[in-house]
């Protein structure tokens, strides 16, 4: 199917690498966006989420309207392979549907976020594999990928 296999490598100990410093989250954003059906759409409750100019507080008791409306499911594995988060999220969805065509959907991406990359660490690496299997799961709900790398 001509699907070439992506590996990001980042720099980070091996022995230092903790659970904590990779979060997998799958999100959903839309002016338009109705949480509850995302939900009941996907079989799965959100992690978070709300709709556009929902009010959410904020530290200070301020408040904060939101900008755009948002859908989460963050994988719970305490894993540092990224396939096993993927599977973890797909594995709380009763049957993947194309999200980016539903009605009120205008991005849908998975987030994987990585943290805690010190230069100090010795410039080891932690590979984040994107397998074929991943990607077709990832495609089948048009789905893109954001990796974010915060040192």
């Amino acid at each position: 199917m001509g699907i070439q296999l992506e590996t990001l490598r980042m720099n980070m100990a091996d022995d230092n690498a903790s659970i904590d410093s990779l979060m997998v989250g799958l999100y959903i954003y839309g002016d338009d966006l109705l949480p509850e059906e995302i939900s009941s759409s996907l079989g799965a409750l959100a992690t978070r989420s709300h709709r556009k100019g929902e009010l959410k507080e904020l530290k200070g008791g301020k408040f904060n309207s939101m900008k755009t409306g948002m859908w989460e499911l963050r994988s719970t594995r305490k894993s540092l392979v990224l396939s096993e988060h993927i599977a973890d999220i797909f594995s709380n969805l009763k049957f993947p549907v194309q999200l980016s065509s539903m009605e009120g959907v205008d991005e849908v991406h998975l987030d994987v976020y990585v943290s805690g990359l010190l230069r100090a660490d010795g410039y080891r690496h932690l590979d984040l594999e994107l397998t074929a299997d991943d990607m077709l799961l990832l495609g089948g709900i048009g789905a893109a990928v954001r990796f974010s790398v915060v040192d």
